[in-house]
């Protein structure tokens, strides 16, 4: 027997299970086994542990990364979520929340408020340098906004789960996670391209979470592509060395580790779509700046072995732009990149 249950924004009820399946989205379970999902209004919605033979995580995703995820049965062992975490993304999206309330609850986590206030610092000196430091967490709260907040405390959770021993580079990892960020935020800014820029600093700093599923589930494979990827004879990308392997693309990892772990669908679309040429569409859409930028992440950090050509020139070609039009942003985003290096090793 399900428990019902009344969305405290919009007042939709729920009893059955198509009650629940109906117009509702990011299901996930947390650290201690309950289930959570968001009303089509945006609410976070809890289910109290227990067995929903109607719910499985791969029905939010595609074709191949359901049978990847079926096919390996390791995946279905990923981390999940700490209940905390999710509880500050219920407030996020609860109506009657304050702001003080939700900066309570993300203190009580001092890894994940450390993670936030870095971020949004980040994220503030890539928009506007000038301004002076973020102060405390109600300060990144209410610069942020309450849509991003909640799914910045989401890619903090991510950085405590615990990881097998390999030689991945977490560091690299984040960095060039922020990095991709800024770059996207710059791009949309410099080319007036009009995207969000919230949910395009989001999607372009997750777009590689397939990677940290290797790093998780398959810590010796991760070790030998990080040491491909590094090799001083003979690099290449990491896309490259996991075909070398005969293993899933980090795309579809992505999508996967997206869905289970409850990102909204952009993010999920970002991860999946990050090395795929521009659509037919007149607009740029999301993932395809996300994709342009990840490749310009390269170009920055002067890793050509990593960079595929033909999808910056399928860029090119949609957005109008030219090869010279992204090298004249290069010493802008070389700050920037700089300026991230600093930051995080506080010289």
């Amino acid at each position: 027997m399900l428990d019902s249950k009344t969305c405290n924004s919009c007042k939709r009820e729920f009893h059955t299970e198509n009650d629940f399946l109906s117009n509702t989205s990011r299901w996930r379970k947390c650290s201690v086994g309950n289930l959570w999902f968001n009303c089509n209004c945006g609410s976070t919605l809890i289910l109290p542990k227990g067995k929903y033979d109607w719910y499985a995580p791969e029905k939010a995703m595609g074709g191949e990364a359901q049978t990847v995820f079926n096919k390996l049965s390791i995946l279905k062992d990923l981390p999940h979520i700490p209940a905390q975490v999710l509880e500050i993304q219920r407030l996020v999206t609860d109506t009657t929340s304050h702001t003080k309330d939700i900066a309570a609850a993300i203190k009580q986590d001092p890894f994940v408020a450390a993670q936030l206030l870095t971020i949004a610092q980040n994220i503030a000196s890539s928009r506007n340098p000038d301004n002076p430091p973020m102060q405390s967490i109600e300060h990144a709260i209410v610069y942020l906004g309450l849509h991003s907040v909640g799914e910045l405390v989401l890619t903090s959770a991510l950085r405590q789960f615990t990881f097998p021993k390999s030689t991945f580079d977490f560091e690299r990892f984040w960095h060039e996670s922020h990095l991709c960020g800024a770059v996207a935020e710059y791009l949309n800014a410099k080319f007036q391209l009009f995207l969000n820029e919230d949910e395009l600093y989001l999607a372009a700093s997750m777009c590689n979470l397939g990677k940290l599923v290797t790093a998780i589930s398959f810590p010796a494979l991760a070790t030998k592509i990080q040491n491909d990827v590094k090799s001083p004879h003979n690099p290449v990308s990491w896309r490259a060395a996991e075909l070398s392997y005969n293993f899933p693309d980090h795309r579809i990892l992505g999508e996967i580790s997206a869905s289970v772990w409850g990102f909204p669908s952009y993010i999920v679309e970002a991860a999946r779509r990050h090395h795929s040429e521009m659509t037919t569409t007149k607009k740029i859409e999301l993932f395809e700046l996300v994709a342009a930028a990840n490749q310009i992440v390269h170009w920055i950090l002067l890793s050509p072995s990593r960079m595929e050509p033909g999808l910056l020139e399928s860029f090119y070609k949609k957005s109008g732009k030219t090869e010279k039009d992204i090298e004249n942003c290069i010493p802008v985003l070389t700050k920037i990149n700089s300026d991230l290096l600093e930051k995080s090793t506080g010289h």
